[in-house]
């Protein structure tokens, strides 16, 4: 799992090479730190994965991440930031609207969101918090 190309890792003083061990060691990225892990307020508060969205229940969903490890259940509510590319939701005007990073710039609802992953071809980066289980930001890596 190549971290450093899904996440923006600026200012992080860890190296590409860590990041990236740590993805391939748990399944996940990890957030970006700018403490390299020495002690910051909010280290280890949010849990990044990136990989296909399912669905599994209404508010429920699961991320299966890219290149294997264990899917990740996740609960989604209005707090969510749903943010999509083209699948998801895209622009009123049907625009495929994407980022720098590639992933969706588009404000989505929960309904849009469960409706995508019914299909089990989208593919996301999921922000959460790994205490409540609860995702923070949702967003859509758009495929050309």
């Amino acid at each position: 799992m190549s971290c450093t190309n899904q996440i923006d890792y600026a200012g992080d003083s860890r190296s590409n090479a860590e990041i990236n061990a740590i993805g391939e060691q748990t399944g996940y990225c990890p957030p970006v730190s700018g403490s390299g892990g020495s002690g910051a307020a909010h280290t280890g508060d949010h849990r990044t994965a990136v990989g296909t969205l399912e669905y599994l229940a209404p508010g429920k969903l699961i991320v299966k991440p890219q290149g294997g490890g264990m899917d990740q259940a996740f609960l989604v509510s209005d707090a969510t930031r749903i943010l999509g590319a083209a699948a998801i939701c895209s622009a009123t005007d049907g625009r495929v609207t994407v980022g720098n990073d590639g992933y969706g710039t588009s404000k989505c609802t929960v309904d849009q969101l469960e409706k995508a992953a019914k299909t089990s071809s989208v593919t996301v980066r999921v922000t959460m918090d790994p205490k409540s289980g609860g995702a923070e930001t949702v967003e859509e890596k758009y495929h050309q």
